[in-house]
């Protein structure tokens, strides 16, 4: 069966492609598996996300890894596509790099100590 693509009226914007909705699911897929892998309240509440998504995240946080764990990653996917992913993954990087800088900072004063340089 040959399949005929239909014509645009004017006006009228190109559909999206089948393989960059897929690039957008994966893309949402991987934003669900960092969450998930994640150290929860500590993170969920800083990127707002909702309550639903907040439980999701913590039923997923305690399965085992497992076709139980991918199911309920999927489902967190599932829920994350209904909200704009990019704010999300982009508010996820602002606070990775607070954290990195408080590693850091804490680093740097554990070698430095807390009043300055020790001296042997």
């Amino acid at each position: 069966m040959i399949h005929m693509r239909r014509r645009l009226l004017p006006g009228e914007t190109e559909p999206p492609s089948k393989g960059s909705l897929k690039r957008g699911a994966l893309e949402i897929r991987s934003l669900a598996e960092r969450l998930a892998a994640t150290g929860g309240a500590r993170w969920d509440r800083p990127l707002d996300l909702p309550e639903n998504i907040i439980e999701a995240l913590a039923m997923a946080r305690r399965l085992p890894a497992g076709s139980a764990r991918a199911r309920q990653v999927g489902y967190v996917a599932k829920l994350l596509r209904k909200l704009d992913g990019a704010a999300i993954h982009d508010r996820m990087l602002e606070l990775e790099a607070e954290q990195r800088l408080e590693a850091r900072k804490h680093q740097k004063g554990a070698v430095d100590g807390p009043h300055g340089k020790i001296e042997p």
